[in-house]
């Protein structure tokens, strides 16, 4: 059966879904490639059956991503040879086997639409379909400002153990983990030329930055276990992030926010209007596709600033899947 063609449009609050053994299998990718095979896998329902050939806009993407470079074809053709090259360890021990697979069964592209179809490994279909019990669920838009493939892979990880505690315990303020550093290497595939001063400097001090400005987690760190002078294992301490609090400072971060952030969605329904924000950023109203005037878009930003401080924005009260 030919299998169906799906087109992905990226949206940043997409649902990421991936099975606890994926988090904690053995690769390395570089950023772009776990940035373009994560936005594909958030077009996967959790409904769906099998995969599907996903299409994806090089355009939204790169719009997504901000990502600029003197030659995105080579950019975006180097990141698929990743995908479809660079495998994807499983190793369970000497009793119970191993499994090496690739991300991707496939990559093509089509220059006159700018479009790449991808067509995902069937091996990792136990990984990524019908998931039950402990899997990792977080929205797209938490990697996306990510700069380093090891922050995507600590933040998946710790997101994760996150979600496991306050699935059971919603009233949990903080949840503590602690990581070896051998297995971090292994997992990640750090270069042994990598001390723990580099991975300090280079992943966990970065982390605890770029989390706390770009994605629904902060997390804090110590050095948990040692050796003499050799660094075994490190703790973090992770919290949920009051991402929207961030923006509430003034009214102009908050626009600046929502432009971000909420583009062509359904912010405001009633009185026979739906207001949205368009690329371009100005609010229209989406039944007579009719742009606000200046005066009348600056009391509607002041009004939803004012309900957002309140916490009475609908889109903000929406149920997510966490």
């Amino acid at each position: 059966m030919t299998q169906q063609q799906i087109i992905v449009k990226p949206n940043r609050h997409n649902t990421v879904r991936k099975a606890e053994q994926l988090l904690n299998a053995r690769y390395s990718l570089s950023q772009l490639a776990i940035k373009i095979i994560t936005t594909v896998i958030s077009m996967i329902s959790k409904d769906d059956e099998d995969f599907k050939l996903y299409v994806l806009k090089v355009q939204d993407f790169k719009e997504l991503t901000e990502t600029k470079h003197k030659n995105p074809y080579k950019q975006l053709r180097d990141a698929c040879d990743e995908l479809l090259n660079k495998k994807i360890e499983f190793d369970d021990g000497e009793d119970v086997g191993f499994m090496l697979t690739r991300w991707i069964a496939s990559a093509e592209y089509f220059a006159g639409a700018g479009e790449i179809e991808i067509e995902i490994s069937q091996k990792l279909r136990p990984l990524l379909l019908q998931l039950k019990g402990n899997y990792l669920n977080y929205e797209l838009g938490n990697i996306l400002a990510l700069r380093s493939n090891y922050l995507i892979r600590l933040y998946e990880l710790l997101k994760h153990e996150y979600n496991k505690v306050v699935r059971y315990k919603s009233n949990t303020t903080a949840v503590i983990h602690e990581i070896e550093i051998d297995w971090l290497r292994k997992q990640f595939k750090i270069p042994d030329s990598y001390l723990f001063k580099d991975i300090r400097i280079n992943i966990l001090d970065k982390a605890v930055k770029q989390f706390a400005e770009h994605t629904d987690i902060t997390v804090s760190w110590k050095v948990s276990r040692k050796r003499v002078k050799k660094v075994l294992a490190v703790e973090f301490t992770i919290r949920a992030n009051d991402k929207l609090a961030i923006h509430l400072k003034d009214l102009r971060t908050f626009i600046e926010y929502m432009r971000k952030n909420y583009v062509n969605q359904d912010i405001w329904i009633g009185q026979g209007m739906i207001l949205s924000i368009s690329p371009e950023g100005r609010i229209y109203d989406k039944k007579t596709a009719k742009e606000y005037d200046k005066n009348k878009a600056q009391r509607v930003w002041e009004k939803w600033y004012e309900l957002a401080k309140e916490d009475k924005m609908p889109i903000f009260n929406q149920p997510t899947l966490f």
